[in-house]
């Protein structure tokens, strides 16, 4: 039965409309934002999942940069390590001439100075940025134990940070502050006390105590050479452990963003089939709505 006061057929058929739009648009979000999972209105118990372990993918990529940060520090130091190697074998070798009989030492120890400003730089250029391994510039907030992040880890509600540390002493060459480098630092062979970076040799001659001068600063430089080998070991091994835990960290930040994709994204070719058949109803409701409304306009008729 047909009534002006009210259309049951029609209200039902607006309600159909008002439904399939507001589905029409939440698929549209979700097409455009490729997420099915775009508020807690769209499911708040996947919704606070979904969140948290976003916020691991950011501490995750986070991490990465940092260990990208540690790894280029190491590898920095590592490289600046074996070129100071090399450059105090040069040294040693010109040494072992300057105790020939007659050696143009002045000349020997010309070559010897710009092999020591060669160190200098080494050390100096190892450095990345604001990281200093190799190079200690004087600073009243020195610390020997230089601190890397790790690890950011979550457990219940609290965040939780790891470092990685090595201690500079006995890494560094040069050290400005109480610490010394293994390159300034002042050694003691028999009667000889000098560092690698200052002795002169310039003004020695072929007397026999002179000539154990000699020798007594190639045992300094030796000493040093063993030095330099085992901070290049110690080094080496951080390097290795940083790119091993840098690997196992962005194995687990692909693992979260798997798992963050299959519980928010969505279905294209779904959605779209989805879209298809709320565009067919949408027309049908209103093709319906209309219908309903076309029995009041045969009531006013009668009056007519």
């Amino acid at each position: 039965m047909t009534t002006i006061h009210a259309n049951s057929a029609a209200l039902t058929a607006l309600r159909e409309v008002n439904s399939i739009n507001r589905q029409i648009a939440a698929s549209t979000e979700r097409v455009s934002t490729g997420n099915r999972i775009n508020s807690a209105r769209d499911g708040a118990a996947l919704w606070a999942i979904a969140a948290t372990i976003q916020s691991d993918i950011s501490l995750s990529d986070t991490l990465i940069d940092q260990l990208a940060v540690a790894e280029a520090a190491f590898d920095a130091a590592s490289a600046g390590l074996s070129s100071a190697s090399d450059t105090l074998q040069d040294i040693r070798d010109n040494l072992v001439l300057a105790r020939a009989n007659g050696a143009d030492r002045v000349t020997i120890q010309s070559e010897i100075d710009g092999l020591q400003a060669t160190l200098r730089s080494t050390a100096a250029d190892a450095n990345i940025g604001d990281v200093e391994i190799l190079s200690q510039s004087a600073s009243a907030s020195y610390n020997p134990v230089k601190s890397f992040v790790a690890n950011v880890s979550r457990s219940g509600g609290s965040v939780t940070v790891t470092d990685f540390e090595i201690d500079v002493r006995g890494v560094a060459l040069v050290n400005d502050n109480a610490d010394e480098g293994i390159l300034d630092a002042s050694r003691t062979e028999n009667a000889t006390t000098d560092t690698v970076l200052d002795f002169d040799i310039s003004g020695l001659t072929d007397s026999a105590a002179d000539i154990q001068t000699i020798d007594d600063l190639i045992a300094i430089v030796d000493a040093a050479m063993g030095e330099v080998t085992d901070a290049g070991a110690t080094v080496g091994a951080m390097v290795n452990q940083v790119q091993s835990h840098a690997a196992m960290v962005e194995t687990i930040a692909t693992a979260r963003e798997q798992a963050y994709a299959s519980l928010v994204e969505v279905d294209l070719e779904e959605e779209a089939a989805l879209q298809e058949a709320l565009l067919v109803r949408q027309q049908l409701a209103i093709e319906a709505l209309a219908i309903s409304n076309s029995s009041l306009s045969t009531i006013l008729r009668l009056f007519e």
